[in-house]
């Protein structure tokens, strides 16, 4: 038997997904689809598997129906519509460092049964992970060791690499993935024998990679709410069981359905403010700098393929597995009827058309074009048939842009919904032409030339900044590696911080979200934020630059590992009170105690004071009380002891800018060392030894000495040069 089967989607504990990822509305979806086969997702996570069991019944070996307790109360009959089943999955995402990088890799993994996943479950909770946190588990853990932990398990367990050229997670990722499939699982590489194309790929490209001809593909949706089921999908020639579809796999004898790629809004390079998209060839032969500006274009999901390609594309015949584009249905009726996809006129026709056709992707793929254009409309029946031979307009998605896939030329539509003039218009308009499966030879493309470009872009943006001096230059530009400017007064240290993030946001080095600006005042983080606002940042950059206090990031670090615990924050007057309560040494006769406590538990002080410290600790958390030196403190324990989240902050953040660098105290410095790793290469720290302001708080005097010893490959850069005084006066000084 053939059916469709969508194997990689969410729950409703997943982070950023619909509510209404329940079995009972995705069974409903499924039936709208034509999905028979729906992978569950998450099912590692403790809730999620506790609903599947409560609401799913076998129904063949390693597959399950809803229950009837659990079907939903009202639907909407579909002609010829199947009961869907399904089939446990999860996604996982490991972050962990290999080969002097730190990597992000998404897997998907099914199982054959729910005592499989269990004990896969309580294997990972032993290690220390945390399964609660979100519905895709954040594991600090090797690809390849968590393939094996699953074979220790079951064999029959399989581990499909996700969406697999995803710029951010992913195996073959531009920024942190490997260069190829065997770099990452190693020694049992063989065990891995199908990739997952993601919405960005496809066939056609993925066999342009001769490295990976010994793997099978599949296309799954990544569904984050119900209604995306099936926009990618998969067709099985099987029965309908686990074992049998597992060797389908194996076989390489299933289909994929997927959205025309273009549509990704990572597909093209390019420069959105400008209007700029390219394809490998183009951008290449741009030196990958916009024409219009002359900065840097932001690279695409092909310039990824580009650069592991090693053939010329395949003849369509030699492409394999069979490979089927689809333009989801209500998108369809969107164009058609001039209207979004969400408004009840589409969603009212398209709920007719599942009645009177069947499952949206029997018609998308599988109805003949005369019985669509009987029941659903000429109009309808041919951008359907356009869709199928790949007769569509394309215009694809770039810098953060989606791409825009069209059946229809502006306003054709319209015309064809004119019955008395439908035979004048079709012998007048002119199909758009076939489009072809690869619009480049990337053996054509010099990708060694990316980076000598990408530095000639940075030559052309530095040009274009206010002038400025050259040691202020040199520290923006600095490339790697840890670093410290010390900026004497007014030798714009701010200026420095603030133009160090627009260039690496500019330049394509970090995305806006990946950098961290610590400030020891919320002023001076509101005053770096204001003035991103002012620039022209790419990718919302102003907002999505994190900003904020050395304690405020203390706050959200315990706040994410510790959901469940409602801290109360106490004041000074709070401090006083709770000391009182632990006073029954004779130190409470002194008139500093309260700030020779804060020295300790800064680091500062060592000795007698130490009980007292540990009793007043043990009373915070007993009370479950935060003051302003437990918000660094608690954060500092959690990420020594949580290395999942160590590792998820390591990568969450690739640089991580420290102004005022003289003020911190020993349990701070700790602190920002757990957030940049042993290596130090996020650290960008700037501030002036002879400034320290908070010596009253334990901040260290030879805090930068400390720095260069434990960073000894560290670069310094000095800012002596003064905009607040004239020469005169500094000379006279």
């Amino acid at each position: 038997m053939s059916f469709y089967a969508d194997l990689h989607i969410h729950s409703h504990y997943s982070l950023a997904t619909s509510k209404e990822l329940t079995p009972s509305f995705l069974y409903l979806w499924g039936m709208r689809k034509g999905i028979k086969v729906i992978g569950t997702g998450d099912c590692l996570h403790p809730g999620w598997m506790t609903e599947l069991r409560e609401s799913l019944e076998e129904a063949g070996e390693g597959v399950f129906r809803l229950k009837d307790i659990a079907l939903p109360h009202s639907r909407v009959s579909i002609l010829g519509a199947e009961e869907p089943l399904f089939l446990l999955t999860t996604e996982i995402s490991n972050i962990y460092k290999k080969g002097g990088r730190v990597r992000k890799v998404h897997n998907v993994l099914l199982f054959p049964d729910f005592e499989s996943a269990e004990r896969l479950q309580q294997k990972l909770r032993l290690l220390g992970f945390n399964l609660t946190s979100d519905g895709r588990p954040i594991l600090g853990l090797d690809s390849r060791n968590l393939l094996e932990l699953a074979l220790e398990v079951n064999p029959q367990i399989t581990l499909i690499p996700a969406h697999i050229w995803t710029p951010w997670f992913s195996v073959l990722g531009a920024s942190s993935g490997f260069d190829s499939v065997e770099e990452c699982f190693e020694d049992l590489v063989n065990h891995i024998h199908t990739l997952e194309t993601g919405l960005s790929s496809d066939i056609p490209m993925n066999r342009l990679v001769g490295r990976l001809d010994s793997f099978h593909f599949v296309s799954n949706s990544d569904a984050h709410s119900p209604d995306r089921l099936g926009r990618n999908a998969n067709i099985f020639h099987c029965n309908l069981n686990y074992y049998d579809m597992l060797e389908a796999l194996r076989k390489k004898e299933t289909e994929t359905v997927d959205l025309f790629p273009q549509e990704g809004k990572y597909h093209f390079a390019g420069h959105r403010k400008c209007g700029v998209s390219f394809n490998p060839a183009d951008a290449a032969r741009h030196g990958y700098l916009c024409p219009v500006c002359g900065k840097k274009l932001t690279a695409g999901v092909l310039d990824r393929v580009a650069v592991l390609a090693d053939r010329e594309p395949l003849q369509e015949h030699l492409l394999s597995p069979a490979f089927h584009y689809i333009i989801p249905l209500p998108e369809l009726l969107a164009q058609i009827l001039g209207a979004t996809e969400k408004s009840g006129k589409v969603q009212t026709t398209y709920m007719n058309l599942l009645q009177q056709l069947g499952p949206e992707l029997t018609i998308l793929l599988d109805i003949p074009e005369e019985e669509i254009a009987r029941k659903g409309g000429h109009t309808l029946a041919t951008a359907i048939r356009r869709m199928r031979a790949r007769r569509v307009i394309i215009k694809e998605g770039y810098d953060g842009e989606y791409g825009i896939i069209h059946a229809f030329a502006p306003g054709e539509a319209e015309f064809f919904s004119q019955k008395d003039k439908l035979f004048e218009v079709e012998s007048l308009m002119q199909e758009p032409p076939v489009r072809p499966l690869v619009s480049f030879n990337p053996l054509t493309i010099s990708v060694a030339h990316e980076t000598a470009m990408a530095a000639e872009g940075e030559s052309i943006w530095l040009k274009k900044l206010d002038a400025m001096t050259s040691a202020q230059e040199q520290a923006i530009m600095h490339k790697e590696g840890p670093a410290i400017t010390v900026a004497g007064p007014g030798s714009g240290k701010t200026y420095v911080l603030v133009n160090r993030i627009i260039r690496l946001i500019k330049s394509g080095l970090c995305h806006p979200s990946e950098i961290l600006a610590i400030t020891f005042t919320l002023r001076a983080a509101r005053e770096i934020k204001e003035r991103l606002q002012k620039e022209q940042i790419p990718c919302n950059g102003a907002e999505g630059v994190k900003t904020g206090t050395i304690h405020s990031l203390g706050l959200e670090i315990i706040r994410e590992a510790l959901p469940d615990k409602n801290f109360v924050l106490i004041d000074e007057k709070g401090k006083k009170e709770l000391l009182k309560s632990v006073l029954s040494t004779p130190y409470g006769r002194s008139k500093n105690l309260l700030q020779q406590l804060e020295f300790f538990r800064n680091g500062v002080f060592i000795g007698e004071i130490a009980p007292m410290a540990q009793a007043y600790q043990e009373k915070l958390r007993e009370r479950g009380l935060l003051d302003y030196e437990e918000l660094v403190l608690l954060a500092t324990e959690i990420l020594q002891k949580n290395e999942t989240l160590r590792m998820t902050m390591q990568s969450r953040f690739r640089q991580v800018l420290v102004d005022e660098f003289q003020d911190l105290n020993p349990a701070q410095y700790t602190f920002i060392r757990l957030f940049v790793g042993n290596g130090g290469s996020a650290l960008f720290a700037i501030g002036d030894p002879n400034q320290a302001i908070y010596r009253f708080r334990g901040s260290l005097p030879y805090i930068f000495e400390k720095l260069r010893e434990d960073y000894p490959n560290i670069k310094v850069y000095q800012l002596s040069h003064s905009y607040r005084c004239s020469r005169q006066v500094l000379e006279s000084a």
